[in-house]
């Protein structure tokens, strides 16, 4: 009896130890729980998972509010999906076009970051991706990694949450215009509405408006944080402190472990074969040499006609500019349109009107106007307001006066080459076997010219080359179709252009 009373006590002290490790551990696992949630309520910081940012409870009841419920610390969001949008590089209307498409694609998204690395770009690219962004229902998270300057700016300020990486920056968007490859500051009027999208971006999203007013205009003064002599410029704990950024995160997947979406799938958009053309074709660069290089085409063409590679090579460029516009939204069905009156008035000076007129200034205007209203970024009353239109206009006259001047090299340097002498018409000694280009004597005056009759060397279709006498004339018909060796008469000069018709239509 003893041995087995020894033995029950053993047992007995075994099982009480036993149960006293496992209700410790329950008791202290329990208070681990419990505990953080008490010092939340007081207002003290709480660790959510490894890696992710310290947060009270009134921090992440601000996140909540803006961003909407999250999920559970231990379910890391499984089976949400979030899409992690790259910003980097240059702001360009591209970029906004690659944005506004992938922002199609967001039904079952959760949360769309945008993962922002960039010294700005254009305006009108980045009001049309802030534009996007505040239209959006998905709730959407900038994260400036490491920076987010000028037109990066106004995209982070529209997202609702801002999170800055350690070193970030953010701010310094006052806007400039490029010309003759040098930056100059714009017009005061396009500074105040670009201040006022700044500000009303801000405000929208709960921010500080006079803090994203600083940003564009140095004149802004914010207590305690600058003094109205340069631009501001915030870096990582002055956007805390301020209200801008919302936390800090080292590095995307911390940002996700802190929102509890660390489990979430990823979605990347990849950028299209189209959508990088047209970040190429929208670029000012090539968006000037497409201009020229279309409207020299054209301009050659219509002095020589009926040669169709130099008019085939300006209508593709033309075409190649309007597709990267029409494709960014900038230019539409009227501006084509109105490109499109304006060469044909051109083609009417030189064929049917001829001389230098009304036609022909009415339609360089309407060509000037159409590739310009192309090129505007912004509405058509903020661009009148701020003087953007005429910006616009500039760059436009930019790009003609280039296909001007290379229209005069064209016809100094085609008569002399090997290369280009073919798209130029010459006299041929008829039936020899070695043909040799007839260089005819100085042209008559306009006394000795008029009334005088000669022959068509060529085909004119309707402008062409004519023999009078021993010169050789560029000569226009009324818009009919003569063939060569007929006989000719002038019958009208109106500046440089010789205007003649056939002998038998002359003499009825």
């Amino acid at each position: 009896m003893g041995i087995f009373r020894t033995t029950r006590t053993g047992a007995a002290k075994a099982f009480l130890t036993v149960f006293a490790v496992g209700f410790a551990m329950v008791l202290g696992s329990f208070l681990g729980e419990v505990a953080p949630l008490a010092r939340a309520a007081e207002g003290e910081p709480v660790r959510v998972p490894t890696g992710g940012a310290l947060l009270d409870q009134a921090e992440w009841d601000e996140l909540e509010k803006r961003l909407g419920p999250l999920p559970e610390a231990d379910s890391g969001g499984r089976g949400e999906t979030v899409m992690v949008f790259p910003v980097e590089g240059n702001i360009d209307l591209g970029l906004s076009s690659f944005l506004r498409r992938s922002l199609k694609e967001t039904e079952d998204v959760r949360l769309v970051v945008l993962d922002i690395n960039t010294f700005g770009g254009r305006v009108d690219a980045a009001v049309q991706m802030r534009d996007a962004l505040m239209d959006l229902d998905v709730p959407t998270v900038a994260y400036v990694h490491p920076r987010a300057i000028s037109a990066g700016a106004l995209i982070s300020l529209s997202c609702d949450v801002i999170v800055v990486a350690p070193g970030a920056s953010i701010g310094a968007a006052t806007p400039v215009q490029v010309q003759g490859g040098e930056a100059t500051p714009v017009d005061k009027k396009y500074v105040s509405y670009l201040r006022g999208e700044f500000r009303s971006t801000a405000e929208s999203q709960g921010r500080d408006g006079a803090v994203a007013e600083a940003m564009v205009d140095s004149t802004v003064v914010v207590e305690g944080l600058i003094g109205g002599e340069d631009l501001l410029t915030l870096d990582a704990g002055q956007a805390l402190e301020h209200d801008i950024a919302d936390f800090e995160a080292k590095d995307l997947p911390a940002l996700l472990e802190t929102l509890h979406l660390d489990q979430a799938d990823q979605r990347k958009p990849e950028i299209e074969w189209a959508e990088t053309l047209v970040r190429f074709l929208t670029d000012p660069i090539v968006g000037g040499l497409l201009m020229s290089i279309g409207m020299l085409g054209i301009a050659v063409e219509l002095y020589q006609p009926g040669v169709g590679l130099p008019g085939g090579v300006g209508v593709v460029c033309l075409g190649l500019f309007f597709f990267g516009h029409f494709m960014t939204h900038l230019a539409g069905l009227e501006e084509i349109v109105l490109v499109a009156i304006g060469i044909v008035l051109l083609a009417l000076e030189v064929f049917v009107i001829p001389g230098f007129g009304v036609a022909g200034i009415a339609g360089l205007i309407t060509i000037a106007l159409g590739l310009a209203l192309a090129v505007l970024g912004l509405d058509l009353e903020y661009a009148w307001e701020t003087g953007a239109i005429w910006n616009a206009v500039l760059r436009v006259l930019l790009a003609l006066t280039g296909s001007v001047f290379a229209f005069l090299g064209f016809l100094y340097v085609a008569p002399r080459s090997r290369y280009t002498s073919w798209l130029v018409l010459k006299e041929k000694v008829g039936g020899s076997a070695t043909d040799r280009e007839v260089h005819a004597p100085d042209k008559p005056t306009d006394e000795e010219l008029m009334g005088q009759e000669g022959v068509a060397v060529g085909d004119l279709r309707p402008s062409g080359v004519a023999r009078f006498g021993e010169a050789r004339v560029d000569v226009v018909t009324e818009g009919e179709y003569v063939v060569r060796d007929t006989r000719v008469r002038v019958i009208e000069i109106k500046g440089n252009r010789v205007v003649v018709r056939k002998i038998e239509d002359a003499d009825h």
